[in-house]
């Protein structure tokens, strides 16, 4: 449960939160961090850990995986509606087929997490996995702009050229914009948690060949 000094503290700096749900929430809290690392102050947080005033003094950005802690809630919920811009992530929740390009996630677990959209003011933001159809279903919950990645054409953030073979090669299409990105990892997963943390960096105005360069650089970095 925050206290009331955080709570004063949060409302006097009013930081951007991101929000991140889904089966591989650390790794793409990891990957949002490193591509935001570069322009803002942002901090990563353990799952149900607490934030403090410390934190929310020196930080821009607080980067929190979601988690069904019902304290932990509370505070997600006095975040969302304090902060000057709540950005919700919501990664696959299915396990992610090389065979195909739609999957579907546990419905049960997808139904926290629609409480928390409810809670996006109209200021916030939505980012989600389109091709697991179950969290797709979460943007029809959201009174906020929605953006979605996959590989899927539908898609706003769609990867396109997918090539895995001892690293992966793809290109990020975006409002007509595309970049090239490689990773040195080699599975569809790591498109996805990339492609999450591209979204978040445009939301927050970065430029997609800027993101495009941190997500190789970070990549290897990792290895």
């Amino acid at each position: 449960m925050l206290n009331l000094f955080t709570k004063l503290i949060f409302l006097l700096k009013r930081p951007k939160i991101i929000i991140v749900a889904g089966n591989n929430k650390d790794a793409v809290c990891n990957e949002i961090f490193d591509v935001l690392d570069s322009d803002f102050c942002v901090e990563i947080f353990e799952e149900g850990v607490g934030v403090g005033a410390k934190d929310i003094w020196q930080n821009q950005v607080l980067i929190l995986p979601f988690s069904d802690k019902e304290e932990y809630k509370l505070s997600l919920s006095f975040f969302i509606k304090k902060s000057c811009l709540p950005i919700l992530v919501v990664a696959n929740m299915g396990e992610v087929p090389s065979d195909k390009l739609f999957f579907t996630g546990d419905k049960e677990k997808i139904k926290s997490i629609i409480e928390i959209t409810k809670k996006l003011p109209n200021y916030g933001k939505l980012i989600f996995c389109f091709d697991d159809e179950t969290v797709r279903e979460i943007q029809e919950y959201a009174n906020c702009d929605c953006l979605s990645f996959g590989l899927g054409q539908k898609a706003d953030f769609c990867a396109s050229d997918v090539r895995i073979d001892k690293g992966t090669n793809f290109k990020i299409n975006y409002k007509g914009n595309i970049v090239p990105v490689w990773l040195k990892k080699n599975s569809k997963q790591d498109i996805y948690n990339s492609l999450s943390a591209a979204c978040c960096g445009i939301v927050l105005g970065m430029n997609l060949v800027e993101i495009s360069e941190i997500l190789k650089n970070t990549d290897a970095r990792h290895l």
